[in-house]
């Protein structure tokens, strides 16, 4: 046998360490794992060239863009907004027409009432227009007055106001002299009466007439200023021997001619009467229309 088999062999020395330490053994190393082999990558597949953006173009208000044809709904939307707007303007048309057609009615019945009233008015005044009184004066220097109903119906509770004094003294608002109510009664249709200058109050040589009143035949009162249109007089036709009528019918037609200067007092005279001298009434030759 040599030497060499079944020998241990030599162990190095240590360097840098206690020669006399003992060298603790060392761990055996783990056996490394072998490495996967790795996969082999996939080729990449070659992208497309994106496309360039395209500038935004304003829009519609319904989103579409401007310059491209509306859309279904869209048109649907507009054709009804167009039939909304015109049927409100049909109906403000229509609403206009009913109220030019209800003004024009409105102002057509108020003109035909307007001219029924004024002619009801006319015909109501008819009679009334008739009657009229004036004065003059005569060679002598007195005066005679004369109160004439030229309709073709009677007249009845017939007052005249008499008012004394010079021309100037009777004028209007200018009744200074003495002043009276002269009941005439009924004055027959077509007729005149004439009024003496005795008939004067306190017998004066001159006297005017102020205006009169009277009751138609319809039963309406009636006074007339000698300066002033014809009125209807808010006073019911007064009634025989009643003191009452009578004191109405001489405070209404006293502040009619003279306001509320003087005190009002009232004189009866009955034309032909063998107590009056006023002489009965005479017939008129025209009659029946407006002449004075």
């Amino acid at each position: 046998m040599t030497q060499a088999q079944g020998a241990k062999p030599p162990v190095p020395a240590q360097s840098g360490g206690d020669a006399g330490t003992p060298q603790q053994p060392q761990q055996p190393q783990q056996p490394q794992q072998p490495q996967q082999p790795q996969q082999p990558q996939q080729p990449q597949e070659p992208q497309e060239p994106q496309e360039p953006q395209q500038p935004q173009q304003p829009q519609q208000p319904d989103g579409t863009p401007a310059g491209t044809s509306p859309t279904p709904d869209r048109k649907k939307r507009d054709g009804m907004l167009i039939a909304t707007m015109i049927a409100t303007f049909v109906a403000a048309g229509g609403l206009v027409a009913s109220a030019w057609t209800g003004y024009y009615q409105v102002k057509t019945s108020q003109d035909q009432l307007a001219q029924s009233k004024e002619d009801s008015e006319k015909e109501l005044q008819s009679q009334a227009s008739l009657v009229s009184s004036w004065t003059m004066d005569g060679r002598n220097g007195k005066t005679t007055g004369y109160f004439a109903n030229r309709s073709l119906d009677p007249i009845s509770q017939v007052t005249i106001g008499i008012a004394t004094g010079f021309d100037g003294e009777t004028q209007e608002g200018l009744y200074r002299g003495d002043k009276e109510l002269l009941d005439l009664s009924d004055v027959p249709p077509c007729s005149i009466v004439t009024i003496p200058q005795s008939q004067a109050p306190g017998n004066a040589q001159y006297f005017a007439i102020a205006g009169f009143s009277f009751v138609d035949v319809r039963g309406q009162r009636w006074g007339r200023d000698r300066y002033k249109p014809l009125r209807a007089m808010d006073l019911p036709a007064a009634i025989h021997n009643t003191r009452d009528s009578e004191k109405g019918r001489l405070m209404a037609t006293w502040k009619l001619l003279f306001g509320g200067a003087g005190q009002p007092s009232l004189s009866t005279a009955r034309p032909g009467s063998a107590f009056s001298d006023i002489p009965a009434p005479k017939p008129l030759k025209d009659c029946g229309t407006d002449k004075r």
